[in-house]
């Protein structure tokens, strides 16, 4: 998956267990620049989750890259298929968890383009020069996951 010239490949092992609903999962993330080759970020990862709800799990891998933070967004289904999507952090205040002060900030500056005063590019998280209806739904698909 590529983003503001990082391409990010996630893989690892996951395993759901459906009964207990929790996920234990290894996983590693790799950012390189698009253009140079350079490697931005290489780690492994070691997730536990757990959750009351049936259906999927979703946790939040941070890419540190400039001019702004990166993230892939990962969902994995009780039949363990895992999606990522690669987009400016929904974790805008850097806390740990995608929360209603993340959404907030997104809706502070809802339907802003680039040069309005009230435009933050961090809450434009698919980069397209707008904040909109896109970027709130991406936030809220990750509320209540967990950052690593």
């Amino acid at each position: 998956m590529s983003f503001d010239g990082v391409t990010v490949t996630v893989s690892g092992t996951i395993t759901i267990d459906t009964t207990a609903k929790t996920l234990s999962a290894t996983v590693t993330i790799t950012a390189v620049n698009s253009t140079t080759g350079g490697v931005i970020l290489s780690k492994t990862i070691t997730i536990n989750l757990s959750s009351s709800m049936s259906g999927s799990l979703n946790f939040v891998l941070d890419v540190p890259s400039v001019p702004f933070m990166l993230a892939a967004s990962c969902t994995i289904t009780t039949s363990s298929t895992a999606t990522c999507l690669v987009t400016r952090t929904p974790d805008l205040n850097h806390n740990g968890t995608v929360d209603i002060v993340d959404v907030s900030m997104i809706a502070v500056g809802f339907d802003a383009t680039i040069g309005s005063s009230r435009y933050n590019p961090s809450a434009d998280l698919n980069g397209d020069g707008k904040v909109d209806i896109i970027d709130v739904a991406t936030a809220a698909a990750d509320f209540g996951a967990s950052v690593y």
